[in-house]
């Protein structure tokens, strides 16, 4: 008999921060995710990125899964920014290190000037996975979607790193400009 070892995905609550004062609400609890994809397989009929992509191609598969389900949702896409993609990779990197996942403490001070409302996504899988798999568990929690289904959201860093043990670490760093 084979075992087969899920995957199990782990998202840290989402943080949003704004110029604007918002009010005060409880953060919800995680969601469950059963009976997400594995690698190579599509949700929705959209199809996926290998799992063994480069960092810098998971990158652009995950921009690229992001825009096509604000697409659905009927919101304008969001432009990469370079000094966000630094800023998430940076983050994505340093928790793949530690093997650790969390929300960067500092991520706003290092956004460019002029940003009127920034938010941070992070999630960690226990193996390797397509964009689409990470997208999807983000789309699954609230207050991780809220972010994705934020129509005043015109730009987006990426990153995308894998630890010494084959897991996944991906941040996504929004900014209004």
């Amino acid at each position: 008999m084979r075992i087969r070892r899920l995957a199990v995905p782990v998202l840290a609550a989402a943080l949003a921060l704004s110029t604007q004062a918002a009010p005060a609400a409880a953060l919800p609890a995680f969601p469950a995710f059963p009976g997400l994809p594995f690698p190579g397989s599509s949700v929705a009929g959209l199809p996926t990125v290998p799992a063994t992509s480069s960092a810098s191609g998971m990158q652009q598969a995950l921009l690229d899964e992001t825009n096509r389900y604000r697409a659905s949702q009927g919101l304008a896409p969001l432009a990469p920014h370079p000094t966000l993609d630094g800023v998430a990779q940076s983050w994505s990197e340093t928790m793949a290190q530690q093997r650790t996942l969390r929300h960067n403490p500092g991520y706003r001070d290092a956004y460019p000037a002029a940003w009127r409302q920034a938010a941070e996504n992070v999630g960690m899988f226990s193996r390797e996975v397509a964009a689409r798999d990470m997208l999807q568990a983000w789309i699954n929690s609230p207050s991780h979607r809220q972010h994705l289904d934020n129509p005043n959201f015109t730009h987006i860093g990426v990153g995308w790193a894998v630890s010494a043990r084959g897991e996944v670490y991906a941040t996504q760093n929004f900014a209004a400009f």
